[in-house]
């Protein structure tokens, strides 16, 4: 099924639209030329104003015939836009329906597979569940179509032992501002940004050690 064409616009349409271009051209350049640098005095303002009225006369009638030109050759367009736009749609119709029942099925199986994520976190998130919510857990493209549920399980998998294994360090480390350390750790989900606060923490402490003592 496809539009075909039965007008020949090779024949129907003209390549080029032929006017007297040139010989018109010409003869107003040599007409108007002394108007390019007139010079209107107070004895000439009565001629000067009759002269720019029968110029704009006769661009008014130039531009009319352009204006007929145009709506000579748009107007067939015009027909024809027309009746293309109601078989296109007559198209857009089953388009739009089709759209609406494939966007509520992938929609479907977005929540069915977002629901089975769900259920692995709560199963396996443990003591962990109040600091580390799903959002945190689920990689950043698990909504496309190509991560399977095994692949994006084990990434799951792979940041819950991780922040246990980091929680484990920073707790050992028995720092005095460990709450402050792991805070940027939770925020981050980050070792090194984990490590930067306790190093920042530390000059800290001592930058108030040096002071107290001089104070002392």
């Amino acid at each position: 099924m496809e539009l075909i064409l039965k007008t020949d616009l090779e024949t129907a349409i003209p390549s080029v639209i032929d006017w007297n271009h040139e010989a018109l051209k010409k003869e107003l350049s040599e007409r108007l030329a002394h108007y390019n640098n007139l010079v209107v005095t107070e004895d000439a303002i009565k001629d000067a104003k009759a002269d720019r009225a029968k110029l704009n006369k006769l661009r008014t009638a130039i531009d009319d015939k352009r204006k007929d030109v145009k709506k000579t050759f748009l107007k067939p367009y015009e027909d024809f836009e027309k009746r293309v736009k109601e078989i296109l749609s007559l198209i857009d119709r089953p388009i739009a329906a089709i759209d609406a029942q494939t966007k509520a099925f992938d929609e479907a199986q977005l929540n069915d597979k977002r629901n089975t994520l769900a259920a692995f976190y709560t199963a396996n998130i443990g003591e962990l569940r109040e600091i580390l919510p799903l959002e945190k857990v689920l990689p950043p493209k698990w909504e496309n179509k190509g991560e399977t549920i095994i692949n994006i399980t084990q990434q799951m998998l792979d940041v819950m032992n991780r922040v246990k294994n980091d929680l484990g360090i920073i707790k050992a480390m028995k720092l005095d501002f460990e709450q402050n350390v792991l805070d940027v750790y939770l925020r981050t989900l980050d070792m090194s940004a984990a490590l930067a606060e306790k190093t920042r923490m530390e000059e800290q402490a001592e930058r108030l050690k040096k002071l107290a003592e001089a104070g002392g």
